[in-house]
């Protein structure tokens, strides 16, 4: 696993370009010009308790910053991304990690395809402040399918976003199914700068 990881540092610049270009194209879907750093990608996994086995679901794993900090702990896992350039990347990096190229709307029916158990924590890349409250509300029906009890799920938002009503929106609905969210601080070594939220399904 040391090699794989060592040859994709040699490709992050052509990554950055790969997600340059489809940032330009689709930006409410991507939400930001390059992956996410690795002092964000460890905030978002290094203090959840993931157990070797234990299920993990991802939403938008992009180029895998934080698959591969879910990767150390449990490989029993599924990534939904509708991105096919990204998929290929996902696949050469982590060839043990399964990946499905498809909608985060559609996340119950995929993780049901797979047959897991329900997951354990729930991780979403996805730029949910900046979307529609359509879309919002679709990502959430999958949540209420998927989290069971000592169910996490958690996401990010962008500090020049978290203003936003969309982004109050979604932490309202959020909140109003899960009890209030825990925020991080705010995470400073990432462009841009991100909050990370976290529910939990008691």
């Amino acid at each position: 696993m040391i090699s794989r990881l060592v040859k994709y540092d040699l490709s992050k610049q052509s990554n950055f370009f790969v997600f340059l270009k489809d940032f330009i194209r689709d930006p409410i879907r991507i939400g930001a010009i390059s992956e996410s750093s690795n002092t964000m990608a460890r905030a978002m996994v290094d203090n959840l308790i993931i157990n070797p086995g234990d299920p993990v679901m991802e939403l938008g794993p992009g180029t895998g910053a934080f698959t591969q900090q879910i990767y150390k702990k449990t490989n029993v896992y599924l990534g939904i991304e509708r991105n096919q350039r990204f998929i290929q990347i996902l696949d050469r990096r982590f060839p043990d990690l399964h990946f499905v190229n498809g909608l985060a709307e559609d996340g119950y029916h995929h993780y049901q395809e797979k047959g897991l158990p329900p997951p354990k924590v729930i991780i979403c890349g996805l730029p949910l402040s900046i979307w529609s409250d359509e879309l919002q509300d679709a990502v959430i029906d999958v949540l209420k399918n998927l989290m069971k009890v000592d169910c996490i799920f958690r996401t990010f938002q962008y500090a020049h976003s978290f203003a936003f009503p969309s982004a109050i929106r979604f932490r309202r609905r959020m909140d109003a199914l899960y009890g209030p969210h825990h925020r991080s601080q705010l995470v400073l070594r990432n462009v841009p700068p991100a909050f990370i939220l976290t529910w939990y399904q008691e």
